[in-house]
């Protein structure tokens, strides 16, 4: 068993001015709770927790998860399959799109299974390794507009000049999805049907059709970049930069430098083995 598992759950995530949302599977539940072991220890915030099943996870592994996180929200595919259908009855390219894959199906079921206040969007692969200020500034306070961090380049499956001329929307370039604060006017869900329904999005690599919904999203709501601690860098040395990392699938940087840099400070302690 992973030591991780070891440590006593994570308790008390009730906090409902941010919600924390972020998709797990087979491959990915492990990660994904070292994610939110190293947030809620950097943050020392109390956040709402819910957490998507892409689909393939296993009883053993939701059992985990279960335990680990008490006060989650544990959407499993089938329950959450039911519950979009009705959610997103009138939307029906958003529903379609939600068909295609796990990336926009995640995306897809935060615009209905949010509380309706301020969403942090994290991935699995993110090690938070200091404590996340602007970020939980940006997050806290609803004076500012969503946000997401920079990418070193735009992977979008839609040109911005014709995104501009056929939706009516310049998507801010160089979106990276790992982490993101989302304000609710931007999960409208008819706005984001109509995104939904470009022919563009309906090929291509399904993360970057993820990327460029939540671009539209985001951007037709008013959106900026996080700051640079926060830009996933092409040399991937600094990815993330000083205040987190972000490597997935995970490579070199998430376990010979993410990992190790976690567990040469404090958080170990935090884990109560």
């Amino acid at each position: 068993m992973p030591r991780l598992l070891e440590a006593g759950p994570l308790e008390g995530t009730v906090d409902a001015r941010v919600e924390v949302h972020l998709q797990v599977g087979r491959q990915s539940w492990l990660h994904a709770l070292w994610t939110l072991r190293s947030f809620y220890h950097a943050a020392r915030c109390s956040y709402r927790l819910c957490l998507h099943d892409d689909g393939s996870l296993d009883d053993e592994a939701a059992g985990a998860l279960a335990y680990q996180c008490p006060h989650a929200r544990l959407l499993l595919r089938q329950a959450a399959d039911a519950e979009a259908a009705v959610a997103l009855a009138n939307y029906p390219a958003l529903l379609a799109l939600r068909s295609t894959g796990s990336h926009t199906r995640f995306l897809a079921d935060v615009t209905w299974a949010n509380a309706g206040k301020s969403v942090l969007l994290l991935s699995p692969g993110v090690l938070f390794l200091d404590a996340p200020a602007a970020l939980m500034a940006r997050a806290e306070d609803t004076r500012y507009p969503s946000a997401v961090a920079l990418d070193y380049r735009s992977r979008y499956v839609l040109d911005a000049d014709d995104a501009e001329r056929e939706l009516g929307v310049r998507p801010l370039p160089l979106m990276h999805s790992a982490v993101a604060i989302v304000r609710p006017s931007a999960l409208e869900a008819h706005r984001t049907d109509t995104f939904a329904g470009h022919p563009n999005l309906r090929s291509g690599r399904p993360a970057e059709i993820m990327r460029t919904l939540l671009a539209l999203m985001l951007s037709s709501d008013g959106a900026e970049l996080l700051p640079g601690e926060y830009a996933v860098r092409r040399d991937r040395e600094t990815a993330l930069g000083a205040a987190a990392c972000y490597d997935f699938p995970p490579g070199r940087l998430y376990y010979r430098e993410g990992l190790t840099a976690l567990l040469a400070g404090n958080f170990r302690a935090s884990l109560s083995f």
